[in-house]
């Protein structure tokens, strides 16, 4: 089905625009279709959500091509053709004078500042992902998407917090109430399981499976898996049930039976980290799984074990994970390790 003056894409036309001394002419059905970007921009969210993509895979793309939408307006860019390398390295630029926001995905640290190169690297990310789908659709591109650089992100030691830090935090809610409850309980879980902040607060009363003291999680790309707790989870875990009763459908919710808001839950754990004496940047939910992660290799977990835990398709994605060991982590770990300590152990000689 084609529109009128532009490509029909899943049922709406997309503009042809003008094209350089074109004159507003229609392209011919070979031509690639030179299209407006903010068009083409709504239609790639409509295909997105036709994907049956996660909640927040679609918040990803909508907030990481609005920033770009709002870039082209300023720019004067309307059209995906003239979208040159010189644009490209404009938009760049304004990426890198972009203010960091404190407790989103384009921001991997506690420091204020510019944008990440992390937070860099997701937005074009988004874009790289809008473009792919632009050329698959036969839309006129003034650069393929493979023009977009690849950021180089710095290897730092990811921070997180010790476990006399997380026994101090867990002292603070006021466990006599029902939010105190819950966020104690939503802190416990999400230390023993590793698994995300929206997957926690996706988690549904039938969902919990007390005898195998595992819950089922919704987790990126509609992936479910079991994420396990032990005993002292379980134990919170029944306790909070009693305390908020059987009904509605989401395990963790406020007053009214609605899925909890996760910014408030992120709000609290700096409350909790404020009140403990403790940095409250270094209580973020995305600590809770650095800390799962520590722990697991602590405790000698392998490396597939933690890949499935933190619901990664990839063992190179958990072991990530593995930058959160310090500098202790590692003197211990070479104490027991060191090859010259244990050959000459084994061989009984000494200099």
């Amino acid at each position: 089905m084609r529109g009128h003056g532009g490509l029909a894409v899943l049922g709406t036309s997309l503009p042809y625009g003008r094209g350089v001394g074109g004159g507003g002419r229609k392209a011919s059905p070979k031509e690639p279709v030179r299209a407006a970007i903010a068009e083409c921009v709504k239609q790639f969210l409509l295909d997105r959500r036709l994907q049956n993509l996660s909640h927040n895979t679609i918040d990803f793309y909508e907030r990481a091509l609005g920033q770009f939408l709002r870039f082209c307006e300023q720019e004067g860019v309307e059209r995906l053709d003239q979208l040159d390398r010189s644009a490209i390295r404009s938009y760049l630029v304004h990426l890198q004078s972009r203010p960091r926001r404190s407790g989103s995905w384009h921001n991997d640290s506690h420091t204020s500042g510019n944008l990440s190169a992390g937070g860099i690297s997701a937005y074009l990310r988004g874009l790289k992902a809008f473009l792919n789908w632009c050329a698959r659709e036969g839309l006129a591109l003034a650069e393929l998407p493979s023009a977009l650089p690849n950021i180089r992100q710095p290897h730092r030691i990811m921070e997180t917090f010790s476990e006399e830090q997380l026994a101090a935090v867990f002292k603070q809610p006021d466990c006599g109430t029902f939010v105190g409850l819950r966020n104690y309980t939503m802190m416990v879980l999400a230390a023993d399981s590793g698994v995300r902040l929206s997957e926690l607060a996706g988690i549904h009363l039938e969902d919990l499976d007390f005898e195998n003291q595992r819950v089922k999680i919704l987790g990126k790309g509609n992936k479910e898996r079991y994420a396990y707790f032990g005993k002292e989870a379980m134990r919170a875990l029944r306790r909070f049930i009693i305390h908020r009763g059987r009904e509605g459908e989401w395990l963790f919710c406020n007053r009214f039976l609605e899925r909890v808001d996760t910014r408030t839950f992120q709000d609290a754990l700096k409350r909790y980290a404020k009140r403990a004496g403790i940095e409250p940047a270094l209580f973020t939910p995305h600590n809770f799984r650095r800390f799962f992660a520590k722990q697991w290799v602590r405790a000698k977990g392998d490396a597939i074990g933690l890949m499935r835990a933190l619901g990664h398709t990839t063992v190179t994605m958990a072991l990530r994970y593995c930058g959160v060991f310090d500098d202790e982590d590692l003197r211990n770990k070479h104490r027991a390790l060191s090859p010259m300590d244990r050959m000459f152990e084994r061989n009984g000689t000494n200099h």
